[in-house]
């Protein structure tokens, strides 16, 4: 009688679920497929849409008498926050937003897009087109809302479309020419993808594509889905495709190119002798720009390095640096870096070819050539690891610098900011050095320009933030103007943020390495 839906990653490499059957539970699976179900605190409703929070827990929907909106950590503790629901509410889809707050979907008596911050308020904001039922919703890469609707207007034409919500609460809708659209996520090209039925019987099904950056532009693609075919959840996965469960007459699962690289460019790769007692490094991994983001090592409790004997993980093996032990000699080491991609949650995995672990050589007056220092390649330099967070106000003629705030920065390292092109109100910039670090969480927001961008991490690395914003002082600054954030540390390689302002659209933004003491971004690291 079990009914499991609805399956999500979370932050600690299980995967989450939900049992919809006769006795509704939120569930875990590890992945050598220990499943747990928790039950205690979902009330008498039964859960609906599953999504990863910004720390770590897992937010879900409850429809039934009492709507409500639900908390579980990793552990399984269960809170319920109840009060802020429209009359007759039936929350629905949930995703995690572009502040922090997670945003669902009501179609209850009273169409509507709800908000629920982190502490449990929740604010339902009722669609202005009272008669547009929302399906699935997603946060977009403009620092947007995005969701899909159908509906029947007072003409009792049915009407399909895909609607733009800020967080300010403004709503703009665009319709889907062919389609009734459904699930709806965002894709590693910066487009939000959606499924949907034909929106007439003659009409095939469909899977959507919305450019969000300027003039919104909907594209719709049937060749490759079958007459039948009836898609539903999509979701990008790590080869840059967009891949779909088709419910249709002949159950499948599709995927459609995007024409995006694979997450993963080149693998790491393990440097040192190889011998017992000498230190083997781990580096070299790099990865494709998704969504204009480069993924992070530190996002998840998953990600990072790992080494592995036999292609076998060793237990507490996780720094970038090992040293084999004497148990080790005749077999291969090799090392793997797991990161996920910020927006998207979709983590990767790149893992080096072997290495032969062979004896430390007997110790002698002089060593032997092949032994010497001289004859060992240098191990490679460590890496910064920071990330950043932004938000930008733009309109036709100027960007504004709401936020710009940098994560993560090592001990040791510092920053360099500069602005270049009309508008900047200074050249460059030099913050302290960091003496020390410890954890920070830090983020944007948008403040109720015309249009506004802001794209966060679900937790940013070891290290303190340094916010940039006050630097600019609220300059208009115009298309073309360029700012860089260096993030530094002598004899490390860095990271370099560059952002491009553009008319009447967010920045562009490029995120490359940075070689020590080098000033040409991405080339030499």
């Amino acid at each position: 009688t079990n009914q499991p839906i609805n399956i999500v990653a979370g932050a600690e490499g299980d995967m989450w679920f939900i049992n919809g059957g006769p006795s509704p539970a939120i569930g875990r699976i590890t992945p050598s497929g220990e499943i747990t179900e928790f039950r205690s605190g979902i009330g008498s409703g039964a859960p609906a849409g599953l999504a990863l929070g910004p720390h770590g827990d897992l937010w879900f929907t409850v429809e039934g008498k009492t709507p409500a909106v639900g908390r579980i950590t990793p552990s399984g503790e269960i809170t319920l926050f109840t009060v802020g629901f429209n009359a007759g509410g039936v929350p629905a889809a949930i995703t995690e937003g572009p502040e922090g707050d997670m945003w669902f979907t009501d179609a209850g008596d009273i169409n509507a897009i709800g908000r629920v911050t982190p502490g449990g308020e929740i604010k339902e904001l009722g669609i202005p087109q009272v008669y547009l039922r929302p399906e699935d919703i997603a946060r977009g890469p403009d620092g947007n809302l995005w969701f899909t609707g159908t509906g029947e207007n007072e003409g009792e034409e049915f009407i399909n479309e895909v609607v733009r919500l800020t967080p300010g609460g403004t709503f703009t809708t665009f319709v889907t020419p062919n389609s009734a659209p459904s699930d709806i996520a965002t894709g590693p090209d910066g487009n939000l993808w959606f499924t949907g039925i034909g929106a007439e019987p003659k009409l095939p099904p469909v899977i959507g594509m919305v450019d969000p950056n300027g003039v919104v532009t909907i594209n719709e693609y049937s060749a490759g889905l079958r007459s039948s075919s009836n898609p539903e959840a999509i979701a990008p996965g790590p080869d840059g495709d967009m891949w779909f469960a088709d419910a249709g007459t002949t159950p499948a699962v599709g995927r459609i190119g995007l024409g995006v690289p694979p997450a993963s460019q080149t693998p790491p790769t393990v440097t040192g002798a190889g011998q017992v007692g000498s230190q083997l490094q781990c580096a070299g991994a790099s990865w494709s720009s998704w969504a204009s983001l480069q993924p992070s090592t530190s996002m998840f409790g998953i990600d990072g390095y790992r080494w592995l004997l036999d292609s076998r993980a060793i237990a507490g093996a996780t720094s970038q640096a090992y040293a084999p032990t004497a148990e080790e000699v005749g077999h291969q080491l090799s090392c793997s870096v797991t990161a996920t991609y910020p927006l998207l949650n979709v983590t990767v995995l790149a893992t080096s070819t072997g290495v032969a672990v062979s004896a430390a050589p007997a110790a002698s007056g002089t060593p032997p050539p092949s032994t010497s220092m001289s004859s060992q390649a240098p191990a490679p330099p460590q890496r910064v690891e920071a990330t950043m967070t932004w938000t930008f106000g733009w309109t036709r003629k100027y960007t504004l610098v709401e936020s710009l705030t940098v994560h993560g920065v090592p001990k040791g390292g510092y920053v360099e900011v500069a602005c270049k092109g009309k508008g900047c109100p200074f050249a460059h910039n030099h913050s302290a050095t960091v003496a020390s670090v410890k954890h920070s969480h830090g983020g944007g927001h948008c403040r109720g320009h015309k249009k506004c961008s802001a794209k966060k991490p679900h937790a940013p690395p070891q290290g303190p933030s340094f916010s940039l914003a006050g630097f600019f002082k609220g300059r208009h600054l115009q298309a073309d103007a360029r700012i860089t954030v260096d993030v530094l540390k002598k004899g490390w390689v860095g990271r370099s943020f560059e952002f491009t302002t553009r008319s009447g659209r967010s920045p562009s933004v490029s995120i490359a390495c940075l070689a020590p003491g080098s000033t040409d971004s991405g080339k030499g690291c």
